[in-house]
């Protein structure tokens, strides 16, 4: 019985040692797989932040030109509103006849 258990045990031995050198290589490519991930994500960070900071100047200009465009609708709705009650006060002074 200890002939036919030693093949075996050779066997399995070098099933272990086969399975330990796959795994190290499965590990070794695990580990060149994750370094290229970090390398890509790394060069998208760059790539992103270089696309945002342009946008942000777009958004900026714009939005300074919204502000412009506001800040002259506020002059124009006031004037008509000036003018409004400049007509409004000239019909009350024509009707009680103060003019």
């Amino acid at each position: 019985m200890a002939q036919t258990a030693d093949p075996r045990v050779a066997v399995l031995e070098e099933i272990a040692a086969a399975t330990r050198s796959t795994l190290v290589e499965i590990r070794d490519d695990a580990r060149g797989l994750r370094s290229e991930i970090n390398q890509r994500f790394d060069a998208l960070d760059h790539r992103l932040s270089g696309e945002i900071g342009g946008l942000r100047n777009d958004m900026n200009q714009c939005l300074a030109t919204l502000d412009g465009h506001l800040w002259s609708s506020f002059l124009w709705l006031l004037g008509v509103i000036f003018a409004g009650y400049g007509a409004l006060f000239y019909l009350i002074a024509h009707g009680f006849k103060w003019l």
